[in-house]
């Protein structure tokens, strides 16, 4: 039982290291994602408008900030930013944009054209799109770029422009290869202090690197000054490296060895990397990991650790991956490829061994567990899409933020180590997909869009994942944070979803505002005719399902310190292996315990939804009210038959159950979330997943946990 205890244990707090610090970055559409009139699931009426005419793109770092207006390719804003830190910068608005002049040229024909403008939308595809996004790169595209020549002739064929924004420099591409006969390419930004910036090249690329804070131009990385080895730790041969122009970067070809599980279950690829700082100042080296093929690109993680003993260095590597392409269509960026982004900082003179671990579905002999973006590129979509996977062998959980995609916060759902539709472990499991946060409609019955939505990855496996999603609604009433984390195990899938809601201005009487949503207004693909809600152990007060239900069902069901275990029966099309349960973890209003309420949510597909509410969706809310909550998600196998994972103590216990396995939700409750601990130094901050705020002195932490403890 001791074997699945997650523990935080978190050290004191001290003085900040400024400059590591900073190095993050956060892209987000200023007045929210220009939703499409087309192809979406919500009615055309619900569309984002005001976004539509406003799709202003801004690049947050703790260096500089940009803005660019996408529809008419301006650049906004070019500022030098003093970041806080990753977290605190999430909630942290920029009000200062400085314009800078943008132009973009070319020649064909012995024509100087120039580009005027940039279509956003087409019915048939979005021509903004976000390639690759993490703690430390973000990089998007506009493919629509309009060209126009001096005597007024618009070129029929539209251009591209990248931009890949690191923490401390910003790259843009001028791509206009897919226009015939162009002979010269150029960029020019004319900086808010005046400072000129060019890139001309011949032919259809031009590449212009900056940094933006200190308004100058990036000096190639030579990879012989910087690189010393880079090599395979099992064979030691060496790998191909060299300076990708586009990333402005280090990039390294890691060689995978391809994985057949069970039998190379533990097995990592690891890769032998020394870096030198040849100059008499500190240097922070950009590297970028590519995967030459890539493998198990759903849980795919990595790890920078020390070349001598193994220890994690603490730097980051951001995950971007993509494993969608149409052949009929090809788009550049489409999959599949996997890439690692890592800001490594280097004394002057200093020489540092670091070995690149790549984790690939299990770390040890447990499955380890992922959290990272995923570009949809290939798919047909075009922003923000996360991925969450226990193992790398298909989604545990999809997070769509702007809904530009799924319609949902929450979309794809699966469940971990149950045998899906094919019979065999190691498989994609069905969707029970659908869910959401914040849903809010205001007092005229207004859907209240999110903007400004920021992602920080702050862990993103193998063993704990912790991310968060901030933003403010679109009428600036309302600020919501999420903590979505998820761990490493062998049972089931788990996750916890932490809310908070600050009310920055009054909230009178809204039509429906709802926290957290299980199975989504727009996205629900589970099916079931009946749920069980309990306290602690015992079986629970059975409940069947409305098929009938449009709106609300008279009656909420008290949820404080609750669990629901739902008998579903398929997902989309297949049939369900496991139960969806959700079990209360905390609510208060302003620090105080909050009653919250089950509210079942039916569109008359009998397909129902499970919204978390006070006791009356229509409540009114004050101006400085804080709401702050968790839920525990978890989907464990309905029967030993459908269970294929390694935890002997979890088959034991479904086992017994016979057929009452939704027990397991109540199990969760009772050994997991009422878990025992009393803490002698240090401050407990959370027991499930165990979390103590260190303290000063020799011993950290001093805490006793008298039982429980399953998975």
């Amino acid at each position: 039982r001791w074997a699945g205890l997650w523990m935080l244990l978190l050290a004191p707090l001290a003085d900040a290291v400024p400059d590591t610090n900073r190095h993050y970055t956060f892209i987000y559409f200023e007045n929210g994602y220009p939703t499409r009139l087309a192809g979406s699931r919500r009615a055309q009426s619900m569309a984002n408008r005001v976004a539509r005419e406003n799709p202003d793109v801004v690049v947050q770092t703790g260096f500089y900030s940009l803005r660019i207006d996408c529809d008419t390719m301006q650049l906004s804003g070019y500022d030098a930013v003093q970041g806080s830190d990753y977290l605190a910068a999430l909630n942290e608005d920029l009000r200062r944009f400085s314009p800078a002049k943008l132009t973009l040229r070319m020649e064909k024909g012995g024509v100087d054209y120039t580009c005027t403008s940039a279509v956003v939308q087409r019915k048939d595809a979005p021509l903004v799109r976000l390639i690759e996004s993490g703690r430390f790169v973000q990089r998007f595209d506009l493919v629509g770029l309009v060209f126009t020549a001096s005597n007024g002739t618009v070129l029929e064929e539209m251009g591209r422009l990248e931009i890949t924004a690191w923490a401390d420099h910003a790259v843009f591409t001028l791509d206009l290869s897919g226009i015939e006969g162009v002979e010269r390419t150029g960029i020019m930004l004319v900086s808010p202090a005046g400072k000129k910036h060019v890139a001309v090249a011949e032919g259809a690329r031009a590449v212009l690197a900056l940094e933006p804070h200190l308004d100058r131009a990036c000096e190639p990385l030579a990879p012989s000054a910087f690189v010393r080895e880079a090599s395979v730790v099992a064979s030691g041969k060496p790998i191909r490296h060299g300076f990708d122009e586009e990333e402005h970067a280090l990039r390294f070809d890691l060689p995978m060895a391809r994985f057949a599980y069970p039998k190379d279950a533990g097995r990592v690829n690891e890769f032998a990397i020394e870096l030198f700082n040849p100059s008499g100042e500190d240097a922070v080296l950009p590297l970028v990991f590519k995967e030459i093929s890539p493998v198990e690109i759903t849980g795919t993680g990595m790890l920078l650790c020390e070349d001598s003993d193994g220890r994690p260095t603490g730097i980051p590597v951001q995950i971007s991956k993509n494993w969608h392409n149409d052949p009929a269509k090809r788009v550049k960026h489409d999959g599949p490829w996997i890439r690692g982004y890592a800001m490594v900082p280097l004394k002057a003179g200093e020489r540092r061994r670091l070995r690149l671990r790549v984790v690939t579905g299990f770390w040890g002999q447990v499955p380890a567990v992922s959290h990272a973006h995923l570009s949809v590129i290939g798919y047909g979509g075009n922003w923000k899409w996360d991925e969450s996977a226990l193992g790398a062998w298909g989604e545990s959980m999809c997070y769509d933020p702007s809904q530009h995609l799924g319609s949902s916060f929450i979309t794809d759902v699966r469940p971990a180590f149950t045998f899906g539709k094919s019979t065999k472990p190691y498989a994609w499991t069905e969707n029970l997909g659908g869910g959401d946060f914040l849903v809010y409609f205001d007092r005229d019955n207004t859907y209240r869009w999110a903007k400004r939505l920021k992602t920080a990855y702050l862990w993103t496996g193998p063993n704990m994942t912790e991310v968060h999603y901030s933003g403010i609604t679109d009428d600036e009433k309302i600020r919501f944070n999420y903590r979505i984390r998820s761990v490493r195990t062998a049972d089931y899938h788990r996750r916890f979803h932490a809310f908070q809601y600050e009310f920055l201005e009054d909230v009178e009487t809204p039509k429906r505002l709802v926290f957290h949503q299980m199975a989504a207004d727009y996205y629900n693909t589970a099916k079931f005719e009946r749920y069980f809600v309990g306290q602690g152990g015992g079986d629970g007060q059975e409940f069947r399902n409305d098929a009938g239900l449009v709106g609300y069902a008279p009656n909420p069901i008290p949820f404080n310190d609750a669990w629901i275990s739902i008998d579903d029966s398929a997902g989309s099309k297949d049939p369900a292996g496991a139960r969806r349960g959700i079990l209360s973890m905390q609510a208060t209003l302003n620090g105080r315990p909050f009653p919250v309420y089950l509210h079942v949510f039916g569109k008359g597909r009998g397909r129902n939804s499970f919204d978390l509410a006070p006791e009356s969706v229509a409540r009114s809310y004050s101006v400085g009210d804080v709401v702050r909550g968790e839920l525990e998600f978890v989907m464990p196998a309905k029967s030993t038959a459908l269970y294929w994972g390694a935890d002997r103590e979890f088959a034991g216990r479904l086992a017994a159950y016979g057929d009452n396995a939704r027990q397991a939700v109540a199990d969760e409750q009772t050994h997991n979330l009422r878990m025992p601990v009393s803490v002698g130094q240090g401050t407990l901050l959370q027991r499930y997943p165990l979390e103590i705020r260190a303290a000063d002195g020799d011993v950290l932490a001093d805490f006793t946990i008298d039982r429980g403890g399953i998975g």
